[in-house]
């Protein structure tokens, strides 16, 4: 009976360990915490909120700038309706369900890369609202009609992307959006860094020249400590 019990003891321990393991081991934006919770709508409807939360790491101005692949200052000219990221935009079962956002962006410079479209992008963000669910993902920032903003943006290659729709996404989620605080502001933030439009090209061009030291830091082939 004792033996039994040590061994159902060992068995038990190991399986937690393993668990904790498994969270520790999680792959970054992977989310982390989904919860979904009701509150009244103002029409006395239901609407199910689900929060998201997700790890995101944390990168410098030097990776934002080396790491995407346009980087632009425009103005918000339009917020698209939600929908959901399925092939037919419907909920489903059994296939990702994913509110997401598309917002048009006006292009007023662009300091790397070519966007598909001159004079606009469309940016596309995992939060939103459909019927009587919405989406919240506190990765993701919210956007103004009208916001000037400065957007650090790689191509949109994840698992619902549709390349006909030429979207692009936030590199590095929220970091990559910087905002002025007032409408008279100089200088723009994401919430850690700030950078000011005037000197952006030429912080743009310091950065990479560091961004390239950094790689080939990182590449074992070259850097032998």
């Amino acid at each position: 009976m004792g033996k039994t019990r040590l061994s159902i003891i060992a068995v038990c321990t190991s399986f937690i360990f393993a668990l904790a393991g498994y969270y520790i081991l999680l792959p970054t934006k992977v989310p982390v915490a989904a919860q979904v919770k009701q509150v009244d709508a103002v029409a006395g409807d239901e609407i199910k909120i689900v929060n998201v939360s997700w790890i995101i790491p944390e990168k410098t101005k030097t990776e934002l700038v080396g790491e995407s692949q346009l980087i632009l200052s425009g103005k918000v000219k339009e917020i698209l309706p939600s929908k959901w990221s399925n092939p037919n935009f419907e909920r489903g079962e059994h296939i990702s369900n994913v509110v997401q956002t598309d917002v048009r962006v006006q292009v007023d410079q662009v300091f790397k890369g070519q966007p598909y479209h001159k004079n606009e992008v469309m940016i596309r963000i995992n939060k939103g609202k459909v019927g009587n669910i919405e989406w919240r993902l506190e990765g993701f920032p919210d956007f103004a009609l009208d916001e000037e903003i400065v957007l650090f943006l790689q191509q949109d290659d994840s698992d619902n992307a549709r390349p006909e729709e030429q979207n692009y996404v936030l590199s590095g989620m929220k970091q990559g959006k910087f905002s002025k605080s007032l409408p008279e502001s100089t200088s723009l933030s994401n919430g850690k860094d700030a950078l000011t439009l005037a000197s952006l090209a030429e912080e743009i061009t310091t950065e990479l020249q560091a961004y390239k030291i950094l790689t080939k830091m990182a590449d074992p082939k070259i850097h032998k400590p």
